[in-house]
């Protein structure tokens, strides 16, 4: 199964995300790109190592992690820490959704390079577990 429906995190899914990096793991001590757009040509990102907050100018290149929002009914069951979806669950209910983060950190880019970066990620992830027991999302 092929799971391409990521996206750059907003500010607050990054927050999430800042909060839950030990459970999901692989972050660098670094800056991370926010889809959240501040003044003109300016967007947020986020401290991985102090949790700050703040807006950069969008040709400055930080590190990209792609997440994607599966809707909670179709996996009401899952929980922080677990792997679905093609990736790491680190939040459970964010409007009814279900937020998973890729598994790890994408090539550091420009603002608009990493949305588009998101945005062609795909996680081609097997269907079929142990011993013929299907998953199925």
């Amino acid at each position: 199964m092929i799971f391409d429906n990521w996206e750059l995190p907003d500010q607050y899914a990054l927050n999430l995300l800042y909060q839950q990096k030990a459970v999901v793991g692989g972050f660098s001590n670094n800056y991370y790109w926010s889809l959240t757009e501040g003044a003109t040509d300016y967007a947020y990102f986020q401290d991985f190592f102090s949790g700050d907050t703040a807006t950069h100018h969008k040709l400055n290149t930080h590190l990209i992690r792609p997440i994607r929002r599966v809707d909670k009914t179709k996996a009401p069951t899952v929980s922080i820490g677990q792997s679905y979806g093609g990736g790491i669950v680190f939040a459970t209910d964010v409007a009814g959704y279900i937020l998973v983060a890729g598994t790890a950190d994408l090539t550091p880019s420009v603002w608009a390079g990493g949305v588009q970066s998101c945005l062609d990620y795909s996680v081609d992830f097997p269907p079929y577990i142990g011993w013929g027991k299907v998953l199925s999302f």
